[in-house]
């Protein structure tokens, strides 16, 4: 099945030339694929570099610049003006080894259910350093050696990194925008989508798409931040989460738990001193959030 790719970039500038060099070398021919960069809301000069980029790398992209909306907003634009088949949405921090698009491709040749979608794995780019904040990351986050139930599989594995969905399904089931940040919008449509539909996501044993998105502490925090100021907006959307989501790290208070951090940075463990902190952050946030 051809591809329809859907990427919403902001403020990457000269970054998104590593995505773009990876799609030039791709084994799925190109007539099999279309890509669609929707530019949300960036500075006028990252804008310029994006067209610039664009350009120099010969292939053909379209591109929007749109105003600033969100990455559901932009993911929904997108699968508005797709061509073909199948959406597969991807980061604009990614850079692709060359068997990734074929990948989705053939899965979805051999597994033409509407509700079936695909998770192309998307491990840390080596380059993202290996501090103790990017070691917390990869042992809690694009993790595939963690064991998951039956329900929240789908739901951890349709995640808009690397993923792929049948548009037909995408026209009966779109992104909630009232998410307006990168957070829980896509494990929301996933709710839905499993709810409604069945969704079944499988994790692709191919090329992965290694993700280039190093993080100090102020990107670290803010991270955290954000999604704690998300949840409450998952959550009244589907109660369920509360449980899994939330209460396990009611307690210790956040004030406590940056107690036990510094407890665990004593003792040496600087990978669960940001994972307490982490928590610490999210926790914070979601109640200033008013959750």
């Amino acid at each position: 099945m051809a591809l329809s790719l859907v990427i919403p970039t902001y403020n990457r500038g000269e970054a998104i030339g590593l995505l773009l060099e990876s799609l030039k070398k791709q084994t799925l021919p190109t007539d099999q694929w279309e890509v669609l960069m929707i530019d949300d809301g960036s500075t006028a000069a990252n804008a310029r570099i994006l067209d610039d980029q664009v350009a120099a790398c010969g292939l053909p992209i379209r591109v929007w610049h749109r105003e600033n909306g969100g990455p559901a907003v932009a993911r929904n634009f997108g699968i508005e003006n797709s061509r073909h088949e199948v959406v597969l949405f991807l980061n604009d921090d990614l850079e692709l080894e060359s068997g990734h698009l074929e990948s989705h491709a053939k899965f979805h040749e051999n597994n033409r259910g509407t509700h079936v979608a695909a998770h192309g794995r998307t491990p840390w780019h080596p380059e993202s350093g290996n501090t103790p904040i990017m070691q917390c990351l990869r042992k809690y986050t694009f993790n595939y050696d963690h064991d998951l139930t039956n329900w929240e599989q789908p739901l951890v594995r349709f995640c808009t990194s690397s993923l792929s969905v049948k548009r037909e399904l995408l026209e009966s089931h779109r992104f909630d925008e009232v998410f307006r940040e990168p957070s829980f919008e896509d494990t929301e449509l996933a709710y839905r989508l499993v709810r409604d539909r069945g969704l079944v996501v499988a994790t692709l044993a191919g090329d992965p798409a290694w993700h280039l998105h190093p993080h100090d502490e102020n990107a670290f925090r803010r991270r955290a931040a954000m999604n704690g100021r998300n949840a409450p907006l998952l959550i009244e959307r589907a109660p369920e989460f509360f449980d899994r989501l939330i209460r396990p790290f009611m307690k210790p208070a956040p004030r406590l738990r940056e107690g036990l951090a510094w407890l665990n940075h004593l003792r040496g463990n600087p990978v669960e001193y940001w994972r307490q902190v982490e928590i610490a952050e999210f926790v914070r946030a979601y109640w200033k959030a008013g959750g």
